[in-house]
């Protein structure tokens, strides 16, 4: 009788024990899935797909500038009198603008163009006077053979401006049929304003294609395949993106599994889809 109830003592023990070591195991096991779970939803990023107005620039920069500047030119010999128009005045053609005197005889010079008056010191001792046209301003900016076929007169562009922390509308108005240093020549014609001072620096951004309302996604959603195909990852490949992820093999996602698409206008940041994805769905990327 004591053997049974010492049998039934160790039997009761054991079973303690192991539900112990079940209930540790059963909580060590949800704490490991609890951490996998939080660690998988953090090792990805979700985008829904939405319809928005994309845009492709050629960028460049250069200064503002009137395309139109006459140098008051003094004859060898002509000894300045008297200059009749101030600094950054307003003056009309063929208003007079100098009085100079020549082997003693005194001469008025006039204004060939309408514009604004400048004195501009080119060195110690020499002075040019202009005549910036202010119905004629812009920036003189440069592109490369890439950028130049898909430029036109009239196009549309923005101009940055960090002096006036503005941004200025502008449309092409010159393209050069020549380059220059591999470059050609394109001019930004802007509105004049009493705010825009010539000189100034500014970024330029030509329009070179606009679309507006169409399916877009993020370019770092989009991977390529080695021939060329463009395909993203839905929700449905997360378990298969933290398998490849924890093997070490990065983005290894069964074929089956990709969403291919088609795509229109690609810019830096974003991909137009003509085919593939609906407005609405979510897409997954790595978090890094």
């Amino acid at each position: 009788m004591r053997k049974l109830k010492n049998a039934v003592i160790v039997i009761a023990v054991i079973a303690v024990i192991v539900m112990i070591i079940v209930n540790v195991v059963k909580t060590r096991i949800s704490a490991y899935q609890e951490v996998e779970n939080s660690y998988s939803d953090n090792l990805f990023t979700t985008h829904t797909v939405s319809k928005n107005d994309v845009i492709s620039y050629a960028r460049s920069s250069g200064n503002i500038t009137s395309f139109q500047i006459e140098t008051v030119r003094l004859e060898t010999g002509d000894q300045i009198k008297e200059i009749l128009v101030s600094e950054g005045q307003s003056i009309k053609s063929n208003e007079k603008i100098m009085k100079v005197t020549s082997n003693g005889k005194e001469k008025i010079l006039k204004a060939g163009i309408s514009g604004k008056f400048f004195c501009i010191e080119k060195e110690l001792g020499n002075t040019e006077y202009c005549i910036y046209n202010i119905d004629d301003v812009g920036v003189k900016v440069t592109f490369s053979e890439k950028d130049i076929p898909n430029i036109a007169i009239g196009q549309r562009a923005i101009i940055n401006v960090p002096a006036l922390e503005k941004e200025l509308e502008g449309t092409v108005s010159y393209i050069a049929s020549l380059p220059q240093n591999e470059r050609y020549a394109v001019r930004i014609k802007i509105d004049y304003s009493e705010d825009v001072k010539f000189g100034y620096s500014s970024n330029v951004s030509v329009v070179t294609q606009e679309k507006k309302d169409v399916i877009t996604v993020p370019y770092a959603y989009v991977s390529m395949t080695d021939d060329g195909r463009y395909y993203v990852l839905t929700e449905n490949c997360k378990e298969d993106l933290f398998q490849s992820w924890t093997n070490g093999t990065g983005m290894a996602i069964p074929e089956e599994k990709r969403t291919y698409i088609k795509t229109g206008l690609i810019t830096s940041k974003t991909i137009e889809v003509t085919e593939g994805l609906q407005e609405g769905q979510s897409i997954i990327k790595l978090a890094w």
